[in-house]
């Protein structure tokens, strides 16, 4: 199965054309996707981690990327970016806002698919050819 890219938004990581194993769905985990991402990027020469939660209800943490080397912008803008280490956490904590992950699973055509899932859920998955976004977001606090 391929997943057509997975991105981390904020740290400019993005891998395209990643093969994972897929359930009898033909759905690949989260989970499954970010340790393929990993391995794909270290073939580049990419460091690529990321740190989760403890399960009953896991994650995500943080995201780290380190670049050996200087990069365009990956949405196409005419922006240099240094090598380097790129990093973003969670902060549950933040007033009056805090931050936390968000994934955004997408079909083969683009269309959207429903619900957010902790990680460990048999429903945390991607469609065959379909796609995976991360984003960190700030959520007003009472």
């Amino acid at each position: 199965m391929a997943i057509e890219f997975f991105r981390v938004v904020g740290i400019f990581f993005s891998e395209a054309n990643l093969t994972v194993p897929v359930n009898s769905n033909k759905e690949a985990r989260v989970l499954d996707i970010m340790e393929a991402a990993k391995q794909q990027a270290a073939e580049r020469g990419v460091t690529f981690a990321f740190e989760t939660s403890n399960a009953p209800q896991q994650s995500l943490v943080s995201f780290y990327v380190q670049y050996p080397e200087g990069f365009k912008s990956p949405n196409g803008f005419p922006i240099d970016y240094k090598g380097g280490e790129y990093f973003l956490a969670e902060d549950l904590n933040a007033r009056p806002a805090y931050q936390v992950w968000q994934y955004y699973v997408a079909d083969k055509t683009g269309a959207p698919r429903r619900g957010v899932h902790f990680l460990e859920s048999e429903s945390a998955v991607v469609p065959d050819g379909g796609s995976l976004t991360w984003r960190l977001v700030s959520v007003l606090a009472d």
